[in-house]
């Protein structure tokens, strides 16, 4: 096998040309985009033109008929890239045109050049000089050249208007890519078909220009493809570092290799301290298995996973975060690198937390309602019944709904307290004996005659025991407003609710006349002291009082339920 300039500089040439279709098929396989896919097409026939010319000046170089056979199947295979090129021209500049009518225009008219090339007289030869003179007829110099042209210069236009407007530094310095390489070709075939065969020199300028611009092309090719690795590292370096989530990079023991400066916001280290340390040193140390468990690899349905642990600032200071964890596979689907992205979820948490305390609160009201509403009804019921045994005369009528109307006020003033709060298991006392008792002066109004004075220390009831404590001082404030102040400049009505470790004390006096006859709670005829002494014992609670200076009532009882604790 004999070697000839030609086939010095094509397989060099084409192997090059196999690096760059290597290049669009990872570009398609990765991008599913239909115009990868046809450039994948078209630079691997540009690819087997370039080894046919290889094997023309290399194993068929002294074949005259061996060459021809190179320059038939070259010439069908230009016909097919050219078309390609043709259907790329429509497929980016007119939308409202099919690609292939631009495809087949191109395509038949190389197929009928390759045709009238096998019944030409061809006559190749190889040179002194080293180079192949392919002995075309000269109107097959120009039909060659016509199909390249009408291939390659539109689309080269179409990526020059590109090149001109586009903004993206990644897509112009692709679109100067395809500029370079289709000029390259049409140089090549200009010098091939029209310089060389009207100036007279044969083969060797063609072959001279295509090396040079072979080496020009890939050196700046991979120019261009280093560029736009740099640039996209730089760029998505920046975009990491600027984001307000940390990422981290690690390995499959956990050791830190990049930690981005969100980092020294939230842990309170600075990233480059970080670096080949055990993510674990920054974990809650009770959250140490845990996050092993779910950052190990097992199988590729697990590459993907968010789950929340506890990591601790550099001032000691524990919060939660939630975190996202990627698998980086090397190309044997091995694993080399842990991508990992966390945030800060410690307020979304305490939300959470608050939430599910409110839900559990409302699911026991709504258990609870049917059972309260009863028992507010029969509690009403019975104060009507008690009240109807005193009416005597038609104007006891007017009184007993008048203190009917109070009692059922109390009850109602719980739910309104009860439901003004953002707590609906407990009623804070101070607030509503304050207004209880205020509705009360000025129903009677005594709001100017009567001094009232409130001290609850930190007393929240549930409803159980709140409305019972509602009607009793209900009772006690309506029978000091009615009876205790005839004639009292300074009258005062004082109300002390405490609690200790198990029972609560509430202590009512006022300064008034007092009473002049030993109270028994059992047999007095009294409705409002009835009431108060089965309410005391609903409340499983005592009763005592004391006629010094006015009246005091003592009544304790006990801390029964779990919510009456806080």
């Amino acid at each position: 096998m004999s070697l000839s300039f030609t086939g010095i500089v094509y397989f060099p040439t084409s192997f090059a040309i196999l690096f760059i279709v290597y290049r669009f098929y990872l570009s398609w396989r990765e991008s599913g985009k239909h115009d990868s896919f046809v450039f994948f097409l078209t630079f691997l026939s540009l690819a087997l033109v370039s080894f046919c010319g290889a094997f023309a000046g290399t194993i068929f170089a002294h074949d005259s008929f061996g060459i021809k056979i190179m320059l038939i199947v070259s010439s069908f295979l230009l016909s097919f890239a050219n078309a390609l090129f043709a259907y790329l021209f429509i497929y980016y500049s007119n939308k409202k045109i099919s690609p292939y009518y631009g495809f087949w225009l191109v395509f038949i008219l190389g197929i009928a050049l390759s045709v009238v090339t096998i019944f030409s007289p061809v006559s190749p030869t190889l040179e002194k000089s080293g180079g192949i003179y392919w002995g075309l007829p000269l109107y097959l110099y120009f039909w060659r050249f016509l199909v390249y042209f009408l291939g390659s210069a539109p689309l080269a236009i179409v990526f020059f208007k590109k090149y001109r407007t586009e903004k993206d530094g990644y897509e112009k310095n692709k679109d100067l890519f395809f500029i370079l390489v289709l000029f390259f070709i049409l140089l090549v075939v200009f010098v091939d078909f029209i310089v060389e065969p009207l100036t007279g020199i044969h083969a060797l300028i063609s072959e001279v220009v295509l090396l040079i611009l072979a080496v020009i092309g890939m050196v700046l090719y991979f120019y261009l493809s280093e560029k736009e690795v740099a640039t996209k590292e730089k760029r998505f370096k920046k975009l990491v570092e600027n984001m307000g989530d940390m990422i981290a990079l690690i390995d499959e023991k956990g050791v830190i290799h990049y930690a981005n400066s969100a980092h020294k916001k939230f842990l309170g280290h600075d990233s480059k301290n970080m670096i080949n340390r055990p993510i674990y040193d920054f974990i809650h140390p009770e959250d140490h298995q845990f996050v092993k468990e779910r950052l190990h690899f097992t199988n590729e349905d697990s590459i993907h996973d968010r789950f929340e642990f506890r990591m601790i600032h550099a001032n000691g200071t524990i919060f939660w975060v939630e975190t996202f964890g990627s698998f980086l596979l090397d190309k044997n689907s091995e694993l080399e690198r842990i991508v990992v992205a966390s945030r800060d979820i410690t307020d979304r948490k305490l939300a959470r937390k608050q939430l599910e305390k409110n839900l559990r609160e409302k699911e026991v009201l709504l258990k609870e309602i049917h059972h309260r509403v009863r028992n507010n009804l029969n509690i009403i019921n019975s104060l009507l019944r008690l009240q109807s045994r005193n009416i005597k005369t038609a104007s006891d009528v007017k009184e007993a709904f008048q203190e009917s109307e109070k009692r059922v006020f109390s009850m109602a003033l719980i739910h309104k307290k009860l439901y003004d709060t953002d707590n609906f298991s407990v009623v804070e006392m101070k607030s509503y004996i304050i207004s209880l008792a205020k509705e009360l002066l000025f129903s009677f109004g005594a709001t100017k005659k009567i001094r009232l004075n409130v001290e609850v220390n930190n007393v929240s009831l549930n409803l159980d025991s709140a409305i019972p404590c509602g009607i009793i001082l209900n009772e006690l404030i309506t029978n000091s407003i009615k009876y205790a102040f005839p004639n009292q400049s300074d009258a005062e009505i004082s109300i002390d609710f405490n609690r200790n470790s198990t029972h609560f004390e509430l202590v009512y006096r006022d300064n008034g006349v007092g009473m002049t006859e030993k109270i028994d709670f059992n047999t007095n005829d009294s409705l409002s002291l009835k009431l108060i002494k089965m309410l005391v014992e609903q409340l499983n609670g005592s009763i005592d009082y004391f006629t010094q200076n006015g009246t005091t009532f003592v009544i304790k009882f006990p801390i029964t339920d779990e919510l009456d604790r806080f």
